[in-house]
This record gives structure tokens, C-alpha cells and sequence, in this order.
């Protein structure tokens, strides 16, 4: 016996086969006004969904490239913040402080738009 778990969303009826089978599914029914679609979907395609609406890390050709730059910019973040703490313990001034700060906050915004700007999955130059 599959063991299954259904889910109710207003006009869209989720059935979730057993996720431990080698057949694992998601069966969708939505209702458009009493006309019904049916779709089943294999857990692999779950997945995909899921990577390209940004809902899971990237898997597949590509993951780990995109992890590797994904820290080498943590990275980056990490060692201007070390610079901006050590400046601010050595008391180097208010200028010093301020530059150091807008270039943290710069490569940060840079980071964060190039990674919304990547469909997951890919790896930008």
C-alpha cells in the first residue's frame, strides 16, 4: 500500500504519493469553475520547479561552481567587514570609516543583484 497525503488549496486539490517509492508523485487537480485539470508530476520535476523559483539550491551541472563563487563573494563580504571593524577599533577617522563602509555596502548590493539576476542552476561570469 502507498501511503499518500493529500492537501487542499482553494480550487486546486495536492496528492502526495509516498516519497520513499522509486514512483514517487505529485498529483495536482485544479477546478476553473467546475471544468477540472489534472496534472501528475514526477518528484525530479518538483525539484526543477523548485530550483528555478529559487526555493532550493541548484543541483546538477553548474551546483557546485555556484556555491564555489557564492563564498569566494562571502568571502569578499567577510574581509571588508574585517577591515571596516579593525579601521573602527584603531579609531582611523570618520572618513576612513565612512569609504570603508559604503564599499562593504556596494559589494553586498552588487552580490545581491547578481544573484537575483541568475536563474538557479546557472553560474554568471
Amino acid at each position: 500500500m502507498t501511503a499518500t497525503s493529500d492537501h487542499h488549496i482553494p480550487n486546486l486539490h495536492v496528492e502526495i504519493s509516498d516519497p520513499t517509492t522509486t514512483h514517487a508523485s505529485v498529483w495536482l487537480q485544479q477546478d476553473q469553475g467546475g471544468t477540472f485539470h489534472n496534472v501528475t508530476l514526477h518528484t525530479s520535476q518538483v525539484r526543477f520547479l523548485a530550483e528555478q523559483l529559487g526555493l532550493l539550491a541548484p543541483s546538477g551541472p553548474g551546483a557546485d561552481e555556484h556555491r564555489a563563487r557564492m563564498f569566494r563573494m562571502l568571502d569578499l563580504i567577510h574581509e571588508k567587514a574585517s577591515r571596516l571593524r579593525d579601521s573602527l577599533d584603531e579609531g582611523a577617522g570618520h572618513e576612513v570609516d565612512a569609504q570603508a563602509a559604503a564599499g562593504l555596502a556596494d559589494f553586498a548590493a552588487f552580490m545581491r543583484a547578481d544573484f537575483a539576476s541568475t536563474p538557479s542552476g546557472e553560474v554568471s561570469a
